[in-house]
């Protein structure tokens, strides 16, 4: 496939657009680099597929981009963005950015400085602009459903009882929308994979990608996600202590978050969506679908260490 026609929302009709770095993955999703009147965007495009949650994911995040970008984009930046609907077929079309590729503590607190922005804005808000969207609380329970008949292959990465544990947890894990205080609009799936910087004029510019798990919840989620799976085996016992307290500290600047609320909803957010996430990367690797890297499994076992679960 060498061109295509896009008509982005009458924002501007272009033809032959040139793709450039095809990078077909044959599973869930299409994404390559497309050029519009020379510049560089990256174009997204869904395979609609046996999984429900993957297809509910991919409209999740048309609806972020749709009616959400701006609200957002007014704390923190997100790339520019386009959509566009062919044939029934929807595409997420965003500006190209620079991924970060080394990661360093620097990186790490300015990202964390980022999102604080954006959680206090929403603490404890109502966020009537979410209460359109079951989709989100459709996909969580969703991921439930298609999990659960996976769990027990993926013991063998447990203890006994830390297992036994674990999955008790999934069972009992509600649904963020019905978290009620110390909450705030999150990202959902904070990690480098999901960040790009922009250099402009020495000035490094952090822009936020992904929006596909965005709901109401705990900010302590957003960066209990970033160390998980943004910080290496080595780093991460050196770090985790400081930053979370970096966080609670910085929050309490703007907003009273007693400690005791702070650990509990460490607790819950990691017997929460985190968990899901855990758990579904397991499978996937399990059923030889992808090979992942499971450095994060050391670094969420130990932050189980230290609480009590």
């Amino acid at each position: 496939m060498d061109k295509i026609i896009f008509d982005l929302k009458n924002k501007y009709c272009i033809n032959n657009i040139s793709i450039i770095n095809n990078d077909i993955d044959g599973n869930t999703s299409s994404i390559f680099d497309i050029i519009i009147k020379d510049k560089l965007y990256i174009c997204k495009i869904n395979k609609y597929c046996d999984i429900k949650s993957v297809n509910m994911c991919f409209c999740n995040e048309i609806y972020f981009y749709n009616y959400l970008y701006n609200k957002i984009n007014k704390h923190i930046k997100i790339p520019l963005y386009f959509d566009s609907d062919i044939d029934n077929q929807k595409y997420i079309i965003l500006e190209k950015i620079q991924y970060i590729e080394k990661q360093d503590i620097d990186k790490i607190y300015e990202i964390i400085n980022k999102i604080i922005k954006m959680h206090i804005e929403y603490w404890n808000k109502d966020m009537d602009f979410l209460i359109y969207n079951n989709n989100t609380i459709d996909i969580i329970s969703q991921i439930k459903k298609e999990q659960r008949k996976y769990l027990n292959m993926i013991y063998e990465y447990f203890d006994e009882s830390l297992f036994l544990n674990l999955k008790n947890n999934f069972n009992e894990t509600n649904n963020d929308f019905k978290f009620k205080n110390n909450t705030t609009f999150i990202h959902g799936s904070l990690k480098f994979d999901n960040i790009c910087y922009q250099i402009n004029d020495c000035e490094t510019s952090i822009y936020f990608i992904d929006w596909t798990f965005f709901r109401k919840g705990y900010g302590i989620e957003d960066i209990i996600y970033l160390l998980l799976f943004s910080v290496n085996n080595i780093d991460f016992k050196t770090y985790y202590t400081e930053i979370i307290i970096y966080y609670f500290n910085e929050i309490n600047k703007y907003i009273y978050y007693s400690i005791d609320d702070f650990k509990l909803n460490i607790k819950e957010s990691l017997n929460g969506f985190i968990l899901l996430s855990i758990f579904g990367i397991l499978i996937v690797n399990k059923l030889k679908i992808k090979n992942c890297n499971l450095d994060f499994l050391k670094n969420y076992i130990y932050i189980l260490s230290t609480i009590n679960i």
